[in-house]
This record gives C-alpha cells, structure tokens and sequence, in this order.
C-alpha cells in the first residue's frame, strides 16, 4: 500500500488542486494533515468525495516539521502500510508518477537496503525547483568540499544532466516533496524532528536515514510538481518571516553534516546571511532576525513561538 502524507496550512486553493491531481493517481490512501488551517479546510476535507483521502487536524499549526511528524506517526500504527509518499499542499504528482514507480515495486522487494526514492521535482514551467533538488553531503570527502568550495551549492547537488536520464543516483539527502519512504524502515527509525516548525527537518530526516537505516536514490523518471514562492529574485526571501527557520535549522544541519568544520562552517554561513541585509526593504529588521537565528541555533534552542516569529516582516 502506498500512502500519502499532504501536509497544509491555510492554502484551501493550493490544497484542492493538490487533491484534484492526487486523486487522478493510483495512491491507495491519501492522509492530509491540516496544520489548524482558518481557511475552510476543515469543512472542504469533512467532505471531500474521495473514499481515500483522511484528514488529521491538529489543534496549533506546528508547521511543515510538526506535521509530517504527526503524518508519519499516524499511517505507521498501519501495517498494511508499505511506502509513504510525501508533499506539501502546493505540490501534486506529474500525471503518471505513482504508476512509475509502481513499476519499480518488483525491483525494490528484491532490494530492502533501498530505503528512499526521491523524485525530480520541477516548478509548473518545467523547470528544475531548485528549493527540492536532491543532494550529497558536502563535507562527506575533500573532494566534494573542494567541488562545493569552487562550485558552490553545484558542488554538492546533483546536476541538471542527471535529471535527463533514467539512471537512478544515489543520494545523502533530499527534501519531502515527492519522496517514497519504505514504511518498515520508517518505523526503525524516529519520525521527523516536529519542534524545527519549517525546513531542513527534511534534510535532517532523510541524511539519518541513509546514514543509519539504508540507501536513498534519486529517480529522475518519477515526477513531481511544485508551486514553490518562499525565494523570489536573487535567493530574496517572501515572506521574510521563514528565513528565520532557514538559518536557525540551517546552523542544526550544518553542525549534522560538517562534523568538527562546524565552529567555521556556521561563522562563514552567518557572515554570508549578514551581508545580504542590503536585498531587503528593512536591512536592520533582517539583520535581527539573522542574530535571532544564529543564537537560537547555535544553543539548539528550538522553542521561539512562531507567533514571534511572524512578527518579521519585510512589508
């Protein structure tokens, strides 16, 4: 049984052509988790003709991290369950998608050590959603560190030629949107980190899982769709607010991934968010909550209310 993890948050338009183009796709369950959406949701969800789709309420919005937390933690008491697909409510399957990788199902029961298929993820023209583009741990040789020091964020996520083929990669790390997660591996392992409230508990998730559980692929013939707006312009975040927990769990990942290079690692990562501060409307208010951020991340201090978080604003 493949189950789907829909993660929402008062995006009701978003959410409903997320479904439309879900329930054209042979997904034997569809769980949507809404994140106490204010928009209708709710009511849309309570119903919602299509026998497969569940809804899962939760009383405070915890965010993408809390939901799929609460996701996950849900369909695993099912053992009927084989593979969580995982998305937002502003992704969908490319039509075909679940049916490609039906066809990998007899490969993969011959293979149990494959723990994780992450799709190619594109934005609605076609192309490359760079916010989902899978990824190698950069620190993992002196070789990737140098390829990421020369090439940047390149240096260490798979290139565009590698979506081009139909030759599966191995990978560290990718994020949720159109990711298989094998159920039985899932259940060996914790669910994902649900106080990170946004971003990077993906990452976190799915490099713990390779590196402890089994092997993750990227599969560049399964498709995904994404409608992705947090970055527009020069890497310029919209709203402002979730650049916060870009970096604050940016400087978790980076203390996961880079070992004992941590120390200068986060020093050169704050430097390089600092002197951005010029992209935006209000320089001084970034500028705070980069310090905001960076202190909260270094003391692993996760508990910021996210009302105080939406106070920054760059409106």
């Amino acid at each position: 049984m493949i189950a789907a993890i829909i993660v929402t948050h008062n995006r009701l338009q978003k959410l409903q052509e997320c479904l439309y183009r879900t329930s054209q796709e042979s997904i034997d369950r569809i769980l949507v988790v809404d994140n106490a959406s204010q928009d209708g949701t709710r009511d849309f969800l309570a119903t919602y003709p299509d026998k497969r789709v569940a809804f899962l309420c939760l009383p405070v919005n915890k965010g993408g991290a809390g939901g799929f937390a609460a996701g996950f933690t849900h369909l695993l008491q099912d053992p009927a369950v084989d593979w969580l697909l995982c998305y937002d409510d502003d992704a969908y399957p490319a039509p075909g998608a679940i049916a490609t990788f039906r066809s990998y199902m007899p490969l993969l029961a011959q293979r149990p050590e494959i723990v994780g298929i992450a799709s190619a993820v594109y934005y609605p023209d076609h192309t490359i959603c760079e916010m989902n583009r899978p990824s190698w741990n950069p620190f993992a040789t002196w070789r990737r560190l140098l390829s990421t020091m020369l090439r940047g964020r390149m240096g260490f996520h798979i290139p565009d030629a590698f979506y081009a083929t139909d030759r599966w990669c191995p990978i560290d790390c990718c994020s949720f949107v159109g990711l298989f997660i094998r159920a039985e591996a899932a259940r060996r392992y914790s669910p994902p980190r649900g106080e990170l409230f946004l971003y990077g508990d993906d990452i976190l998730y799915t490099y713990g899982l390779s590196s402890t559980i089994g092997d993750l692929w990227f599969a560049p013939r399964l498709r995904f769709i994404h409608h992705c707006q947090t970055l527009v312009g020069d890497s310029k975040y919209t709203p402002l607010w979730k650049a916060f927990y870009t970096f604050r769990n940016g400087i978790e990942l980076y203390r996961t991934l880079s070992g004992p290079l941590f120390p200068v690692v986060c020093l050169w990562k704050a430097l390089r968010w600092f002197a951005v501060a010029h992209r935006y409307r209000h320089p001084l208010r970034y500028c705070h909550l980069v310090w905001c951020a960076v202190v909260d991340g270094v003391r692993r201090d996760f508990l910021r209310p996210h009302e105080k978080v939406l106070q920054w604003t760059d409106d």
